[in-house]
């Protein structure tokens, strides 16, 4: 798949001027996405997320975490945020009329949520992806060959239409580069009420997100807490008839499950049972993230520092870094994310982690302990000084200027965080072939 082309990593912030391929306000452009993230934003933010984080989260769980804490705390807004900033990062956008940088990212969310939402799933269509299929699927189709370059702007896709070349420039899905246009003319295996062919039963979202997740405990809380855990399964069901081809659309899919959540449940899993097999597609993509697993592995420190068990900077060099100070004060969840995405090697997201964390915080203020693993976790990989015993000490009495001493770190060692793990890697790429040379 083409990649958007960068630097290498540096440590340095990129100052995004690319822009947007439509405006904040152009909602309407597609008044079913309209609809859609009016009422169920969840949706629209899983689909996003799972793109941005390229599969590392699955479209599902993002989205039942969002809806969880719209619930509980009202700020899921901070959580969509993060992820505005990371596409920005990933594709060099500009930061809008509410300001470049988090500062922007924060106002746009939080003051038009939905409008937000919107413009970001429709860059990443622009970009010659389908969302609705979640990423795997788009990486077995090879999607996106726009997606190394500036998307068209809404004025040059006009003129593109106008002069008949869209059709040209964008093929069948089936054959080429997605167009996200949905195709659905399939027909189910089996009837929604055929309940009882199979009295046994499971769970769809494993094998609808290829093994990338295993999310039947947030199906359970997210019933437990808010009685509103159809709208996670619903997004399984829109992604199932995407991959597959299968008729009906996202009202459809909605109303099946609000009314028959278990009849629909039901039919998802006696169609995979009778979906035909890919094994050769199946067989390339694991032989694709296995190589990219050993490009990580093999993944040098960009500055090839020598590690000497001292931390870069001590626990209170706070003001060293004023933006990412006042960021960690206020929305230390973030700071927290992005820490935890680089620790862990992209195996979970920066969104997924700092709305743990601000999940944590908001019901039993105990997101330290959280977030000390983490900071244990760093130590073991880069030799750095310290103990269990101190690591909870500097998490308990000092959470935010620890978090900050962490974030410098990752900073010192070359990473961008912004960026996530996985363009990190992309980025290093390069200088590890050099290398080998």
């Amino acid at each position: 798949m083409a990649k958007p082309t960068a630097p290498p990593v540096t440590g340095v912030p990129i100052v995004g001027s690319a822009p947007w391929s439509s405006g904040l306000f152009d909602c309407f452009d597609d008044c079913g996405l309209c609809c859609m993230t009016c009422w169920c934003p969840c949706i629209t933010f899983g689909r996003v997320a799972e793109m941005v984080d390229r599969g590392s989260t699955s479209c599902g769980a993002s989205g039942a975490l969002y809806a969880l804490l719209g619930a509980v705390t009202g700020c899921q807004w901070i959580y969509s945020c993060t992820y505005r900033a990371k596409m920005r990062a990933q594709y060099g956008l500009a930061g809008g009329a509410c300001g470049d940088g988090a500062c922007g990212d924060c106002c746009v969310h939080f003051w038009c949520e939905a409008c937000a939402l919107c413009q970001e799933y429709r860059e990443i269509v622009a970009r010659g992806y389908d969302p609705k299929l979640g990423w795997h699927l788009n990486a077995e189709r090879g999607g996106a060959g726009a997606g190394a370059g500036a998307a068209p702007t809404k004025q040059q896709r006009k003129q593109l239409a106008h002069a008949g070349d869209v059709e040209h420039e964008m093929a069948d899905p089936t054959t080429a580069p997605l167009t996200g246009v949905p195709v659905g003319s399939a027909h189910w295996s089996s009837g929604l009420f055929d309940c009882f062919d199979d009295c046994g039963l499971c769970t769809v979202a494993e094998m609808v997100d290829r093994g990338s997740t295993s999310c039947g405990v947030m199906y359970a809380l997210l019933c437990g807490v808010t009685g509103c855990q159809w709208i996670y399964s619903c997004t399984y069901r829109g992604k199932m008839r995407a991959q597959y081809g299968l008729d009906d659309g996202a009202c459809g899919d909605c109303c099946v499950h609000f009314w028959c959540e278990a009849c629909a449940l039901c039919q998802e899993y006696k169609e995979l049972l009778k979906a035909p097999s890919r094994p050769h597609q199946f067989i390339l993509l694991q032989q694709q993230l296995a190589q990219a697993g050993e490009v990580e592995d093999e993944m040098v420190k960009p500055d090839d520092a020598p590690v000497t068990g001292a931390w870069s900077t001590s626990l209170l060099d706070c003001f060293d870094d004023c933006g990412l100070c006042c960021m960690t004060w206020w929305c230390p969840c973030i700071t927290f994310g992005r820490v935890a995405e680089i620790v862990d090697k992209g195996s979970t997201s920066c969104g997924a982690s700092g709305a743990l964390y601000a999940l944590l915080c908001g019901v039993t203020g105990c997101q330290w302990i959280y977030s000390c693993i983490y900071r244990g976790k760093m130590r073991a990989q880069h030799g750095l000084a310290g103990g269990g015993c101190g690591d909870c000490c500097a998490h308990f009495w000092c959470e935010r200027c620890a978090l900050c001493q962490e974030y410098r770190e990752i900073v010192a060692r070359g990473y961008d965080p912004k960026l996530g793990w996985h363009l990190n890697a992309e980025r290093a790429a390069p200088a590890v072939q050099h290398m080998g040379r």
